[in-house]
C-alpha cells in the first residue's frame, strides 16, 4: 500500500493506492528455498528444486541469480507475460571442504570466478559435520569432491570417516585431495582434467 498525503485548500488528503502484495519466497515455497544468509543489507537464499517442480507466484527484491548447476525455468509474471531461461554452466562441479571458514570461503569465490560450479563449506569433526556432509553430497552431483589439507593430513580417524560418508553417498565422484588453497586449481586438474568433457 502506497499513502500519500496532499494538502489542497487547507484540508490534508489522504490518497491510497492498494498495490497487491507479492509473497515472500520462503513463505510460498518454503520446501524449495532456504536462508542461506541474511542481515540488513543482503539476503542469500538457496533455491533447490527437480525436474517438473513448480514455484507459486512470489516476488524477489532486487537480485542477483547464480547457479550451481545448469538448469531450464519458464516464468510466468502477473501480468501475464511469459519468458524462459537457462543456465549452462560449463565448468566441472565441485564440493569443497575444509577445516577453516576464511578459506573455504576464498577457494568458492576463485573456483566460481575461473567457471566451476563450485559450493565449499567448512566441516567440522562432529556427527553434525557428518549429517552435513551427507546432505551436500546429496544436494546435486558432482564430479569431484575437494578434500582440504588440514582433514586429509592431521587427523586419520576423521580423514578415513570422510572417505566412507563421500564414497556411501558420491560413489561415481572422483576424489581430489587438497594440500592447500594454493594448490585447488592444479588439484582438480591432476584429477579431473582442465575442461569437462563436452
Amino acid at each position: 500500500m502506497i499513502v500519500q498525503l496532499e494538502e489542497a485548500f487547507g484540508l490534508v488528503i489522504l490518497h491510497m493506492v492498494i498495490k497487491p502484495i507479492m509473497q515472500d519466497p520462503l513463505v510460498t515455497d518454503g520446501d524449495k528455498y532456504s536462508v542461506v544468509l541474511e542481515n540488513e543489507r543482503v539476503r542469500v537464499l538457496r533455491y533447490h528444486d527437480k525436474p517438473g517442480d513448480r514455484t507459486l507466484q512470489h516476488a524477489h527484491a532486487d537480485y542477483v541469480l547464480y547457479a550451481e548447476s545448469s538448469f531450464k525455468r519458464r516464468l510466468t509474471f502477473p501480468d501475464g507475460r511469459k519468458t524462459a531461461f537457462s543456465s549452462d554452466p560449463t565448468g566441472w562441479r565441485i564440493l569443497g571442504f575444509g577445516k577453516h571458514p576464511e578459506i573455504a570461503a576464498a577457494v568458492q569465490e576463485k573456483l566460481r570466478s575461473l567457471g566451476f560450479q563450485a559450493t565449499n563449506f567448512v566441516l567440522t569433526n562432529d556427527e553434525a559435520g557428518d549429517a552435513r556432509l551427507v546432505a551436500e553430497l546429496k544436494r546435486g552431483e558432482y564430479d569431484g569432491i575437494a578434500i582440504g589439507g588440514y582433514i586429509n593430513g592431521q587427523d586419520a580417524v576423521w580423514f578415513n570417516r570422510v572417505l566412507n560418508i563421500v564414497h556411501a553417498n558420491a560413489p561415481r565422484s572422483k576424489i581430489i585431495l587438497v594440500r592447500g588453497p594454493e594448490d585447488i586449481v592444479p588439484a582438480i586438474e591432476r584429477v579431473l582434467g582442465k575442461k569437462p568433457p563436452s
